[in-house]
């Protein structure tokens, strides 16, 4: 298989993975979807990555790792501090003193989901899982394969820990990253060993995935991996894999029916570092133009709805401009 030859069910799995991290981010607090859709649309993604994976020499792999993660992330990430410099210094009021927000430029660096250290907080994924995928190339290197097994089982008792008793963000998510490599490395010996459950093409078995995920994700407390708020140790897993081979499965079973969110998938990493900017001034801007609040009624889903549909438009010209000027952030 050449490098970049796309396979279609995994473009829509992660058309609607991408998708869902949209929704959960459009001003649903406190909601059912965005709890249904936190307890496993990351670990989808991390998921996915892991499937992805192919062994290469770790200097090689570094390489590319800076060159498909960390470059976007810092493209992103300069960007937007420079929008949100531009907003609070000229297009929001021109009274206000020159303002450079320091903690954002240092956050850069520090790489985690902070409002006070990142302002396109959802860019933490990319750092995080270049550490995990580095990392879990050169165990593959390194170390024999059951061993690895006990390993990943390890990296998610550390992981859970650490949700419980860590209070503070280590850089670059390494906390998140034990429970984080635990899905990657499922998802890479779930290929390697052909394991029978991504061949799931029985509805009923998909709706019963979905099932056991809205169950435990209910029972559970709520989930929030960029946070490493895990929950229950056991709910989160059921719950994150129930979830994410649910949604592999209806990719696989309407590949054809649903080729049209393979868009959305083979664009998920412009969408992931766009989209954030969008949802955080856009209540700001709509208001200044319409005269009128974006949130214009009590029923948060419905508001949420038309957030994410206008954050769908605004996100279609980015993409056609990003991927034709590509050499700037790829």
């Amino acid at each position: 298989m050449k490098n970049f030859e796309r396979i279609e069910w995994i473009d829509v799995a992660k058309g609607i993975g991408i998708l869902f991290i949209i929704f959960a981010h459009c001003y649903i607090p406190n909601t059912l979807p965005k709890k249904i859709f936190y307890s496993f649309h990351i670990p989808l993604f991390f998921f996915i990555s892991g499937y992805l994976h192919k062994v290469r020499a770790n200097n090689q792999f570094f390489i590319r790792k800076v060159r498909f993660l960390l470059k976007p992330y810092f493209f992103f990430s300069i960007i937007s501090n420079l929008i949100l410099f531009l907003h609070v210094n000229f297009w929001n009021s021109f009274s206000v003193p020159l303002f450079i927000p320091y903690n954002k430029i240092v956050g850069i660096f520090y790489g985690i989901g902070n409002d006070l250290w990142m302002f396109n907080i959802t860019l933490w994924f990319l750092p995080c899982l270049f550490l995990v995928s580095v990392g879990f190339n050169s165990l593959l290197l390194h170390m024999e394969e059951k061993k690895i097994y006990f390993l990943l089982l390890g990296s998610s008792i550390v992981g859970y820990i650490g949700s419980k008793y860590l209070y503070f963000s280590l850089p670059w998510g390494i906390e998140t990253g034990f429970s984080g490599i635990v899905f990657y490395g499922i998802g890479f010996f779930a290929k390697k060993r052909n394991i029978k459950v991504l061949e799931v093409d029985k509805l009923f078995i998909v709706l019963i995935l979905f099932f056991l995920n809205f169950v435990t994700a209910y029972f559970n407390s709520e989930v929030d991996m960029n946070l490493n708020k895990l929950g229950n140790y056991f709910l989160f897993y059921i719950s994150a894999f129930c979830g994410a081979f649910g949604v592999l499965g209806i990719s696989k079973i309407f590949v054809k029916k649903l080729s049209f969110l393979s868009f959305f998938g083979k664009n998920s990493l412009i969408i992931l570092g766009t989209h954030t900017v969008f949802l955080m001034l856009l209540p700001y801007y709509y208001a200044y133009f319409t005269g009128i609040s974006i949130f214009y009624t009590e029923n948060i889903l419905v508001n949420g709805t038309y957030i994410f549909c206008i954050t769908l438009i605004l996100e279609l010209p980015i993409i056609f401009f990003l991927n034709k000027f590509n050499y700037w952030w790829r």
